[in-house]
């Protein structure tokens, strides 16, 4: 028989009913089949527990996902899983079998086709392009990265302004200065920052960097008997 074009994979997504998924792709045995599953992290991983009906132009496989139909957000692909080998064993001087002929075609034709549905999922360069696989897959490395490094700041500054809003909210509302003790840390949050010292006790209007005053000494106390004489001149007065 002839071997016409057949994609090569077959894709399905969950609906939490169906149990059987069709695919119309030549194959000789259960083990030339892989099915595939992605989760709705995107995160693929190859499903197990799954069985084949075949026929002349394909088959069905039927998977139950944890006991139950795929359900929605998932999905199944069944692609081909060639073993890439030739059987074939002519011997010269004697009848060719033309079916056995017939089958190591088809079954060569299944493999290129395995191999074109693989390419079709694959980045492929220009034919003027200068750069190598190598070179346009870090490329490709050092844009998620960044991707990731964008998004992350992204978050941040969004968190920042969140936070900054909130703040304001809860400023506006207190536009009295609490008592000691009530929320006076809330309070002194909200108070703008200083610039510089502040000015010394007891010294306004002074330049910085001046210390405290002097005290004026009565002229009794630096001598020894101020309190003394003092005393006793308040004493002839009264």
């Amino acid at each position: 028989m002839t071997m016409p074009y057949s994609p090569g994979r077959a894709l399905f997504e969950g609906n939490g009913t169906a149990t059987d998924f069709p695919f119309s792709f030549k194959v000789w045995g259960t083990e030339q089949l892989t099915v595939t599953l992605t989760g709705p992290d995107g995160n693929s991983r190859p499903a197990s527990g799954w069985t084949a009906r075949l026929n002349d132009d394909g088959g069905s496989v039927t998977y139950l996902h944890e006991g139950a139909p795929l359900p929605a957000g998932w999905k199944l692909a069944i692609t081909r899983n060639m073993p890439f080998e030739q059987q074939i064993d002519l011997v010269s001087g004697t009848r060719f079998d033309a079916e056995v002929i017939e089958t190591g075609l088809d079954r060569a034709t299944a493999e290129r086709q395995q191999l074109l549905e693989q390419l079709q999922r694959a980045v492929i360069l220009p034919p003027t392009s200068d750069e190598t696989p190598i070179k346009m897959a870090e490329q490709l490395l050092q844009a998620g990265k960044a991707a990731q490094g964008s998004a992350a700041a992204a978050h941040s500054v969004q968190r920042f302004a969140v936070r900054s809003q909130r703040t304001g909210r809860s400023c506006l509302g207190r536009s009295r200065r609490p008592k000691p003790g009530s929320g006076s840390r809330q309070y002194r949050r909200c108070l703008p920052k200083r610039h510089g010292s502040p000015p010394e006790r007891g010294g306004r209007g002074r330049e910085r960097g001046q210390g405290r005053p002097e005290r004026r000494v009565h002229p009794g106390i630096a001598g020894g008997g101020g309190h003394a004489r003092s005393r006793t001149a308040r004493r002839r007065r009264l």
